[in-house]
């Protein structure tokens, strides 16, 4: 029986490549055949990263749930 993992990719600034770390395990599990999911809870400056992770998944299940439209930190931007 296979246990829950969790990944938690973190930064300290945008654009440092979180999104795209993210990317690459969610595909790279995907082809070794694990179930797997991407969130990205919070996220600033449009939406591109969501659409990005979502596209890369079979499942519906809604990804992101605060999004600023400002590129700054979310504490700052909400």
């Amino acid at each position: 029986m296979r246990t829950a993992r969790t990944i938690f990719v973190t930064g300290t600034d945008t654009s440092v490549g979180k999104t795209a770390v993210s990317a690459m395990l969610l595909a790279h599990a995907q082809a070794e055949g694990i179930n797997v999911r991407a969130l990205k809870p919070f996220s600033t400056g449009g939406g591109g990263d969501e659409a990005l992770l979502a596209s890369l998944q079979k499942s519906t299940l809604r990804i992101n749930f605060f999004n600023y439209h400002e590129p700054i930190a979310p504490w700052s931007a909400a």
